[in-house]
């Protein structure tokens, strides 16, 4: 709530305070880390949601807060790497997640990545025209249009 008003320094009391009353929780990291952020620390936010990933690995929105500031702040490949990391761990992970992961393979002009990730989603989801048309327009960025159009017949 007090993060919601935006009193991010009493936010920031809150969330140390539970951190020393339940250091093992991946809770009172990930929402310090929220305060940060909030806050335009930057690194500070970065270091507390690794944190919280630390202390839960299947934790999804430290994840996704961890990519967002990442990219922001510039760091795309290691932004990717997160995501990665997430899936190999994540028992049943968003199909979101998975899209937000292409979506950055793009943005770094990394389509051989993007169409394999795509691939992984067409063997869960066979038939699914989303993905087949994201991967006839990556097949067009990469001057292959034919395979592009192979993609949608």
């Amino acid at each position: 709530l007090l993060l919601h008003l935006k009193r991010v320094t009493a936010s920031q009391q809150v969330f140390l305070k539970a951190i020393q009353l339940s250091p093992k929780s991946h809770l009172g990291y990930f929402y310090l880390g929220k305060t940060y952020e909030e806050d335009g620390k930057s690194r500070e936010a970065k270091k507390q949601y690794r944190e919280a990933i630390s202390k839960n690995t299947n934790f999804e929105s430290a994840y996704q807060a961890l990519s967002k500031l990442l990219e922001a702040d510039g760091e795309a490949s290691k932004a990717i790497e997160l995501y990665e990391n997430y899936l190999m761990v994540a028992n049943f992970p968003d199909k979101k997640f998975k899209q937000e992961l292409v979506r950055l393979l793009i943005s770094q002009k990394e389509f051989d990545r993007a169409l394999g990730k795509l691939e992984e989603m067409l063997e869960e989801n066979p038939g699914e025209l989303n993905i087949q048309v994201r991967r006839a327009l990556i097949f067009a960025e990469k001057k292959e249009p034919e395979r592009g159009i192979e993609e949608l017949w």
